[in-house]
């Protein structure tokens, strides 16, 4: 019979820290009562989400600049009624009968 391999859930790395580096994180982790191991994931973790945070900025300040160059460009070159959304059905309407459709 075949032996059931488990899924891999967790890597192991090996990271070389300066001494006074990891004389800092083994003072946090002794500090926070955790592992040495807890307090780098801890800080890649932060690490990540701040490298996320700042890539979702980036993208929404671009989306922004983007939307201002559209309404910059084609805004006010449509000429109509100003009520349209609200009296939709009634311009609708009136169009059709002008333009007999």
């Amino acid at each position: 019979m075949a032996k059931q391999l488990r899924p891999v859930t967790e890597h192991r790395v090996q990271v070389n820290f300066p001494a006074d580096l990891y004389e800092k994180v083994r003072r946090q982790a002794f500090r926070d009562k955790i592992s040495i191991s807890e307090v780098v994931r801890q800080c890649i973790r932060a690490s990540l989400e701040i490298g996320r945070r700042a890539r979702t900025v980036d993208e929404k300040e671009a989306r922004q600049k983007r939307r201002e160059a559209f309404m910059k460009k084609y805004v006010g070159m449509i000429r109509g009624a100003r009520d349209g959304s609200v009296n939709h059905d009634k311009w609708a309407a009136r169009t059709a009968i002008f333009h007999k459709l």
